[in-house]
């Protein structure tokens, strides 16, 4: 059981401060960074994509593709 609350929120706020990454990760943060927000990026395409198909459909069976891309764009959105 903690005892010193004030210790304990100190200790909570310096390790805040230092960030998420740990002293003991090796990859070089910037390439790491490029390839998480290259692939947030492509979900968030896909997701466009997905959803302009939804509205642009026009068809004799417009009803079942945009079924089919409303569920998709919602599939791809919960992922990223």
């Amino acid at each position: 059981m903690f005892t010193d609350v004030k210790t304990v929120e100190a200790k909570v706020r310096a390790a805040m401060d230092q960030g998420p990454v740990t002293p003991y990760y090796t990859l070089p943060l910037k390439q790491v960074y490029a390839v998480l927000n290259g692939a947030l990026a492509s979900e968030i395409i896909c997701v466009l994509r997905y959803k302009q198909h939804y509205y642009m459909t026009t068809s004799i069976h417009q009803e079942q593709l945009q079924d089919v891309f409303k569920e998709q764009s919602r599939v791809r959105g919960t992922r990223s």
